[in-house]
């Protein structure tokens, strides 16, 4: 099992964090506090993409270890049959959301729509959105 390491950098006036939290001199200065959070479910550049929270990445961890339960796989294979590009009507990605159940589970700061939204996005509404409602918007 893989663990998530994190490191916190303050940057200094004339420094700037690298990759992996190093501090580099001469850049443009740097008015607060950047978090750097290694996860190996979302990549560095999607952290900033998104702006993820450190509360997020250990939330879509979560999600992950959820997404992969057996229960959890069978609602996936019998929505979409594993695909995450999957549209079925008004009702899109793997766990085939409609849109409203989409953006009021925080889909709405990974893409307009699940199906264009990464896996481990899609996941993680998923899990917000059954830790809310349970199974019930997948029939129970």
């Amino acid at each position: 099992m893989k663990s998530s390491a994190i490191r916190i950098s303050v940057p200094v006036v004339g420094a700037a964090i690298l990759g992996g939290g190093l501090l580099a001199a001469g850049a443009a200065p740097a008015s607060a506090a950047e978090l750097s959070v290694a996860s190996p479910v979302v990549s560095q550049k999607e952290i900033a993409k998104y702006h993820l929270s450190k509360k997020q990445i250990k939330d879509i961890s979560s999600a992950k270890k959820f997404a992969n339960t057996k229960k959890a796989k069978q609602v996936r294979w019998r929505e979409s049959n594993n695909r995450y590009t999957a549209r079925s009507g008004k009702y899109t990605g793997a766990w085939q959301f409609d849109g409203q159940t989409w953006r009021s589970h925080g889909g709405k700061q990974f893409s307009k729509e699940a199906a264009k939204a990464p896996k481990w996005a899609q996941d993680y509404v998923m899990w917000r959105t059954h830790k809310s409602r349970g199974w019930q918007p997948w029939g129970g």
